[in-house]
């Protein structure tokens, strides 16, 4: 049964939200130290502690790497653990799908994908996702534009996007491991593979609603610094490659580190306005 989040020996019935949670020391189902999450895998499998089981090596990407992000995932993880998966069912699914990577050499990337799919995109974690997000989700958003009405967001989007962000943060540490124990080269690309099988699940088209938001940044950019952009192509950057290279960035690097306090959608202004201001 799922579990309302409360401050403990005073009111039970007083919502604490999970950016002003302060986890109690059991409620550290997950940790981090320099490079790693840390989960007991070794205990859901039965055996002796084992660091290197227990560890989901992040270093393959530096933005996930950094504290703030490994402080972020653990913050989110282990609140969606105390109130929302109080039966544990991710860490028993993670703690597999680990094994599968550590001790099993001709585990696929096509089976691993397949078992990110069925067992944590979708099913059982991502309703109890979706519960987390609705509990959380404080913000308000009307932004209407009448001139493109593709640039509208509305509550349904910022709750799906709140909910692919939490999806990211539960699959990174195995996505990140998997590139680690199977040494992908090419990380940006192998991320992209995942995240649009996770994207394609919503019934909001994410991509159209970045990549619009991106080019009507950059078309203000490039109206504004039209001499400035004039000396892009010798450097083999236009309008169209600077908004698709910024929306690859919102999804690789910004949407995951979303927190339901702060507005997603200024967020990601914030990210295209800053890659805009390199050119």
């Amino acid at each position: 049964m799922l579990q309302d989040p409360m401050i403990f020996n005073t009111d039970p019935y007083v919502f604490i939200p999970v950016d002003k949670w302060e986890p109690r020391p059991q409620d550290m189902y997950f940790k981090t130290i320099r490079g790693a999450l840390i989960m007991d895998v070794s205990g859901y499998l039965g055996q002796e502690p084992n660091m290197d089981l227990d560890s989901f090596i992040l270093s393959t990407k530096r933005s996930y790497n950094s504290v703030k992000m490994r402080d972020h995932m653990v913050q989110y993880l282990n609140y969606f653990e105390t109130y929302y998966d109080t039966g544990h069912e991710l860490q028993v699914i993670m703690s597999r799908i680990k094994y599968m990577i550590d001790c099993e050499p001709y585990y696929s990337k096509e089976a691993f994908i397949h078992d990110l799919k069925r067992y944590l995109m979708t099913g059982r974690i991502a309703l109890m996702v979706k519960i987390m997000v609705e509990d959380n989700f404080l913000l308000n958003l009307t932004y209407k534009n009448q001139k493109n009405p593709n640039l509208q967001y509305n509550n349904k989007h910022g709750k799906v996007l709140m909910h692919c962000s939490m999806m990211m943060n539960i699959i990174i540490p195995l996505l990140c491991h998997f590139m680690y124990s199977r040494k992908v080269q090419n990380s940006s690309e192998f991320l992209l593979e995942v995240y649009d099988v996770l994207i394609g699940l919503y019934d909001v088209d994410i991509y159209s609603k970045l990549y619009e938001t991106a080019t009507s940044n950059v078309e203000k950019s490039a109206k504004k610094n039209s001499a400035l952009w004039a000396q892009q192509d010798i450097r083999g950057i236009n309008k169209t490659t600077h908004t698709l290279q910024s929306v690859i960035n919102i999804l690789l690097n910004i949407l995951p580190k979303y927190v339901f306090e702060e507005n997603l959608v200024n967020f990601n202004f914030r990210s295209i306005v800053r890659n805009t201001g390199f050119i």
